[in-house]
């Protein structure tokens, strides 16, 4: 069977390598240029591609698996049956579904509630992987052979192209205005998003959000959920900074209404939510001076990575520090992101050679420095109170730094010295 992979971005790219060892035949079509690394890829997996436009070859393929970001007003899509068209989380979950599925959207909280959803379950000694638009492919699927659970969170891009997702537990936290450059409208975009609906064996809906409730209420089975007066006096007794936000409440009575519905306990689930936070080296926070908020994400050592750091932010509220070896990844890709949320990039060491050409291609705001005291130093000389400066880097460590644990350390340390140099000031 051939398949057409319309774009060549995260998730396709994995898929290439699983549809080739299937023994199908793969032709990648992409907008852009592809690299020579990306090319080379391509013909090692036996397959063949086109760059710079999309073409009516694509047709010529039994399925199209098109990347999320195609629109739905593509014109060559457009030309092709609805019923070839596919997600790689279709053909994913087709070819090997894990016993449970839940599936998360939701406008905002839903990578902390697929992130939260994983913990709980693992810390029950579950097998439990949160993938998807989580900046994670659902593909790592298979590399779990003994997973249980597979938490997938989806966008309504996602939701728009997939034919009928084999999902369990389906979850909506919030419908609220988002993505208008790509849906014609709020309500394609929450149409989209209510695709979960009929999709899902069970579904779970946040009662607090009017237009969540609008939706789900005129579907019968969905159920509601919401953040009692009870469950707030039982999540405040967790005593963790992160639990104060009314988002993370809600977040919070999510989770517990999945748990729930797989015969785990509210009790049980929120002793597990005791131990839940970022890991040194990934979105730590590391201090807020005047201000401003300082991050160290030094772990995110891939494009895929800083993508879904910079999902947690406002527009042009983030300062993003890049640095490091690259992997011949789609930088362009990374940029692309980092636009919608990003008022200005500072790159060092080896990453500079990617960057710089494309933030100048793209228009995108970027800086160099030539370590991490200066990149820090322009950081912070841009940003104002209600900024965040990310440490993101993109890359690996080793061009100038033993690994990524030492690079975080590093940032920190420049950090904790404005810090005490705007004591001095204060």
């Amino acid at each position: 069977m051939k398949y057409a992979l319309v774009g060549y971005g995260i998730s396709n790219r994995n898929l290439a390598r699983y549809l080739s060892s299937w023994g199908h035949e793969i032709f990648v079509s992409e907008m852009r240029a592809l690299s020579d690394v990306e090319k080379q890829e391509i013909l090692d997996l036996n397959g063949s591609y086109e760059e710079n436009g999309n073409t009516m070859a694509i047709a010529d393929s039994d399925t199209v698996v098109v990347s999320p970001s195609i629109r739905p007003d593509h014109p060559i899509i457009q030309m092709i049956p609805r019923s070839k068209i596919f997600t790689d989380i279709d053909i994913i979950m087709k070819k090997r579904k894990p016993r449970h599925v839940i599936g998360i959207t939701g406008t905002n909280g839903k990578t902390t509630v697929s992130k939260m959803m994983a913990h709980v379950l693992s810390s029950l000694g579950k097998k439990a992987i949160a993938c998807g638009n989580i900046g994670q492919p659902a593909s790592v699927i298979f590399d779990a052979p003994d997973l249980e659970f597979a938490i997938l969170e989806l966008s309504s891009f996602q939701l728009f192209w997939a034919q009928n997702l084999p999902i369990d537990i389906g979850l909506i936290l919030n419908i609220q205005p988002d993505h208008l450059d790509w849906h014609p409208s709020f309500e394609h975009y929450a149409a989209c998003k209510s695709r979960i609906l009929a999709m899902s064996k069970t579904v779970l809906y946040n009662r607090n959000d009017p237009e969540t409730r609008k939706r789900a209420e005129a579907f019968c089975d969905a159920e509601p959920f919401t953040n009692t007066d009870s469950l707030r006096l039982e999540i405040s007794q967790l005593n963790r900074n992160w639990t104060k936000s009314i988002q993370n409440v809600e977040n919070i009575a999510a989770v517990i209404a999945v748990c729930e519905k797989l015969g785990i306990s509210a009790q049980k689930a929120l002793r597990t939510l005791k131990s839940f936070e970022a890991p040194f080296h990934r979105m730590q926070l590391v201090a807020e001076i005047n201000g401003i908020t300082y991050i160290d994400d030094s772990k995110a050592t891939n494009a895929s990575a800083v993508i879904a750091a910079l999902k947690n932010f406002s527009k042009n509220k983030v300062i993003l520090i890049l640095s490091g070896n690259g992997k011949n990844e789609d930088y362009g890709e990374l940029l692309r992101e980092a636009q919608k949320v990003v008022k200005r990039i500072v790159v060092f060491g080896e990453m500079k050679k990617h960057i710089l050409p494309i933030a100048k291609s793209m228009r995108v705001p970027c800086n160099k420095a030539e370590n991490m005291e200066e990149a820090v130093l322009r950081a912070h000389s841009v940003a104002v109170p209600g900024d965040t400066v990310l440490l993101s880097p993109a890359g690996s460590s080793f061009d100038l730094y033993e690994n990524y644990a030492q690079r975080g350390n590093h940032f920190q340390k420049v950090v904790e010295s404005l810090k005490q140099e705007a004591k001095r000031f204060a």
